[in-house]
């Protein structure tokens, strides 16, 4: 009998930026469906022809793709959280 090896979930995570997003913002989503699909092209029609994409595939559990992000995403808000506030602290 030949064994077969259980297959590893696949999890995308990917960003929207340009178009109508202002810049600075973006738009990040985690999903199991390829972002090139049908839906990637459904973004199109709300942020403009000009929005591009970013994504990647993760070998990882969807949960423990989402966390991975949420914390990196917070990381960098507390990071240019922090900036700013030394910015302003200089200006005064």
């Amino acid at each position: 009998m030949s064994k077969t090896k259980a297959k590893a979930p696949v999890v995308y995570a990917f960003v929207l930026y340009g178009g109508i997003i202002t810049k600075g913002y973006t738009y990040v989503k985690i999903t199991n469906e390829h972002p090139e699909s049908e839906e990637y092209e459904k973004y199109k029609e709300f942020y403009g022809d000009d929005v591009k994409g970013r994504y990647v595939k993760c070998a990882k559990d969807f949960d423990e793709v989402k966390t991975a992000v949420a914390e990196a995403l917070a990381e960098q808000l507390q990071k240019r959280s922090d900036e700013e506030k030394e910015k302003l602290e200089k200006e005064k």
